[in-house]
This record gives C-alpha cells, structure tokens and sequence, in this order.
C-alpha cells in the first residue's frame, strides 16, 4: 500500500500541469452538476408558485361536436375533480403577406388561468404588435366562431397555458401558432364550448413536475375519461334530435306553403268559373 501511494505522488509531481488541468476539468464538472441539482427544486417550486397564483387547470379537455353546460356539470361531478369551467378558443391567421402570423385566440376565463390587464383584445406576447394596433383577424374553414374580426390591442402580458417556446399546432398557416390573443367570452358567436378546463381536488397541495402529482392527475383523468362515452353519446343524440326538429319544422313548413298555394289555386279557379 505504501509503494501504491509512493507511486501516486511521483506520477502527480511529473505531470503537475496535467494533473492540475484534469483537476480542474473535474472540479468544474461537479460544480455544474451540483448547481443544477441544487436549481431544480427551486425551479419547480417557482413553477408551481406561478400556476397556483395564476389558478391554472390541470386537465384540458375537448370534443368534436363540441360541450355543453350538462359536460362542465357532469365533469364537477367525477371523483377528484375540485372544478371545471367551459371556455371558447380558436385559430386565425393576422396580418398580410411575409407578416402573417398563426394565432390562437381564447376566451378569457373566468376563474382559472388567469391573466393580467384585459380590455378588449390583449396579446400574451408582443409578436410585432403594440398596444394601440387595429387588428383583424382572419378564421379559416367554414365555420366562424367569432362575432367580429376587428380589435385593438390594449395590452401585453403572459398566460400560464403558454409557457414555452412551443405555442402548438394549427391547420392554418405554416402548421404552426405563433401567438395568442384573448378576448372577451361574449365575442365568441358559440353555444357550445370548445375545451373544458378541470381542476383536480389536492393538485394545488403538491408541487408540480414531481411524481406525486403526476400520479393524482393521472387518477383524476382516468375518472374524466370514464364518462367520456356516456357523454358522447347524449351529446350525438342531442345534435340529431336537434337535426331532426330543424328537419321536421322544414317539412311542416313545405306542407303549409304547399297547402296555402292549392288554397290560393283553388280560388283563383272560383273566380275565373264565377
């Protein structure tokens, strides 16, 4: 053992330099790794300081035909879950040429994710506009959600659904959002929601990104999930019933103007015999 450790130093006094620079390299290493250890649980815990104070959902959840204030219901009625809000939101394209841009407009809730100033049209992000700009925007496809298209912008601010660089996907454009605006619920021309967001009972009680509250989340949406096909279906039946009515009135109204023309055509028939 001894001649090991005589060894060791006389390796080191041949090679200081290296020795001092592998030294380095390693103390610089661990120096990183454990500011980065020591960052994470900070990081988290401001994460999760910003979402409880901005009240933001834990579960979004949407639907192809739409939902309506019997889902928001059903949903407060699931096991773990502390709420549940209806909201509205859609894409538009704004601006013209090289200078347009994919947006995703929301409706400004009114219990959770909250936001700051609002007036009538406030963007989450600059994106190349100020406040006092006139915007309009543009919807695609058929179907148009808004009641109007023009608005100012009356400020700048941040919103807890969009806290990376990543603002998601879209049909329009280049396939990609490059911004978000929100207005007020009202200018959404919908009778039906667009999304739901849901709060899980206990999520504001466990810190985010950590596997305890993962795994509630996980349990509350396995709820939400399990009245996913009930839902669906009243949701079907109420849109053909729906359908059907519209189509039942159609007809009536066909059998009352073909019953008034062979009225008037009968007499007119009278007349011309008298």
């Amino acid at each position: 053992m001894k001649a090991m450790h005589k060894d060791f130093w006389m390796e080191i006094r041949k090679s200081k330099a290296r020795f001092i620079s592998i030294f380095m390299i390693v103390a610089l290493g661990v120096a990183f790794f454990s500011g980065i250890q020591a960052s994470s649980p900070d990081m988290r815990f401001s994460g999760d300081a910003y979402y409880d104070e901005t009240n933001l959902m834990d579960i979004k959840v949407v639907g192809t035909l739409g939902l309506t204030e019997d889902d928001v219901a059903a949903i407060k009625q699931v096991d773990g879950v502390e709420n549940a809000e209806g909201a509205y939101g859609t894409d538009v394209m704004c601006g013209e040429g090289e200078k347009q841009k994919v947006l995703h407009v929301e409706a400004v809730d009114q219990t959770m994710n909250r936001i700051s100033v609002f007036l009538d049209c406030i963007f989450a992000e600059s994106n190349g506009y100020k406040v006092g700009d006139q915007i309009t925007l543009k919807e695609g496809g058929d179907s148009e959600l808004l009641k109007k298209t023009d608005y100012t912008v009356v400020g700048l601010g941040e919103s807890p659904l969009y806290i990376s660089y990543n603002r998601g996907n879209s049909t329009l454009g280049s396939g990609e959002v490059n911004g978000f605006a929100y207005v007020l619920p009202e200018d959404f021309d919908q009778e039906v929601y667009t999304q739901i967001y849901v709060q899980a009972h206990g999520a504001q009680d466990l810190i985010s990104y950590t596997d305890a509250y993962d795994s509630l989340i996980e349990r509350v949406q396995e709820q939400v999930e399990g009245i996913e096909a009930e839902r669906c279906q009243v949701r079907y039946d109420e849109i053909v019933e729906e359908a059907n009515d519209k189509l039942a009135d159609a007809r009536q109204e066909l059998e009352d103007g073909k019953k008034e023309a062979d009225e008037k055509l009968a007499d007119a028939r009278k007349e011309l015999e008298d």
